[in-house]
């Protein structure tokens, strides 16, 4: 009889031992599933802005200037330069989040 009740003691112990160690386990977990889906996240917005930045510039020159005009996460700035010496085309620095382009027509 004395042995059984060492064994439920015993398997007791085990368990709170083996709660103990997976309650940290279990935290850092959850924090490094939380740190990735808000480092995916802040790629997502990266790509994105480099992607929108790569299709401003495949725009012909009217339309460029239609969509900049009426973007708001898009900033742009004329330059003194034109394209050509024939048009009145200017170039323009665009800047869309982080990343800065350069449009020529």
């Amino acid at each position: 009889m004395k042995n059984k009740g060492e064994m439920l003691i015993e398997s007791l112990l085990s368990l709170v031992i083996i709660s103990l160690a997976l309650i940290p386990i279990s935290n850092t977990l959850g924090k490094t599933s939380k740190t990735k889906n808000r480092i995916n996240i802040a790629i997502n917005k990266r790509i994105k802005e480099k992607n929108k930045l790569e299709e401003i510039k495949s725009l012909n020159y009217s339309e460029f200037l239609r969509y900049v005009r009426k973007d708001k996460d898009v900033t742009y700035k004329k330059t003194n330069t034109t394209y050509s010496l024939f048009t009145d085309e200017s170039i323009y620095i665009i800047k869309v989040g982080e990343y800065e382009d350069v449009y020529i027509p």
